[in-house]
């Protein structure tokens, strides 16, 4: 059957070659990997490709974990790092010359600053991505074929702004973290990409997750050790419970 449970037919069908082949027996939606993208295949409900409820449990988990206590704690460490330094927003801390020129660095190579020449340095990688550096900062018009960080100025933006990789990389660059939060943060940004934004099937199973709760629990605390409480919450909520 290619509609909706509701009875309506799909509007739109993405199906594999010689798919759907299950006539009007119970069959589960899937989505193949193939050369030519994702591809859509039925499958019999007892087959073992049909994601498994508890799979799904582990990666909305892991998602939860990510998106409420890992985000809202590197945007919290970056505030807590500006307020330290006397500055009173997160667009003072952006415009100070230290952390622009740093970020400058990040987004454009081949570039010689006018200020603080002797901190330029040539980024065999750009980590910081275009976009990226437009949410942050706006150039200065009147400044034609300076290649310089001078030219750009602070955008006002809000730490609620920012995801999980733009706060990681400007904690991991521009504050003062001890070489274990350092570790925490770059650990806690490769596991989100690897679990989270490269999981193309929305499902962590067993023995993967059984390491991987340990390593965020360890993780989180080492840059907050009041969040236990919050890491137990997450992990016993039903399936079916809101955000």
């Amino acid at each position: 059957m290619t509609e909706h449970h509701d009875g309506t037919p799909f509007g739109y069908t993405n199906w594999e070659a010689g798919q759907p082949n299950g006539g009007n027996q119970p069959r589960n939606l899937g989505i193949d990997v193939c050369a030519t993208g994702l591809l859509w295949h039925d499958y019999p409900t007892s087959e073992s490709k049909t994601m498994d409820i508890e799979d799904r449990r582990r990666y909305f988990i892991v998602g939860s974990v990510f998106l409420e206590v890992v985000q809202p704690l590197f945007r919290t460490r970056l505030e807590n790092d500006y307020t330290s330094k006397g500055l009173g927003s997160f667009q003072d801390f952006l415009n100070t010359q230290q952390v622009i020129h740093i970020l400058f660095h990040l987004r454009h190579r081949n570039a010689k600053c006018c200020k603080d020449i002797s901190n330029c340095v040539n980024n065999s990688k750009l980590p910081l991505m275009y976009c990226q550096w437009n949410l942050l900062y706006t150039e200065n018009p009147g400044q034609p074929g300076h290649n310089c960080h001078c030219k750009f100025t602070a955008n006002p933006v809000q730490l609620k702004e920012l995801d999980i990789t733009l706060a990681g990389l400007i904690l991991l660059n521009c504050c003062n973290l001890g070489s274990t939060e350092k570790n925490a943060v770059l650990i806690l940004r490769r596991y989100k990409n690897e679990y989270l934004s490269h999981n193309t099937q929305g499902a962590i199973i067993e023995t993967e997750y059984k390491s991987l709760w340990t390593d965020l629990i360890s993780f989180v605390q080492q840059l907050d050790p009041n969040k236990q409480d919050d890491l137990m919450r997450i992990e016993n909520r039903p399936l079916d419970e809101g955000l």
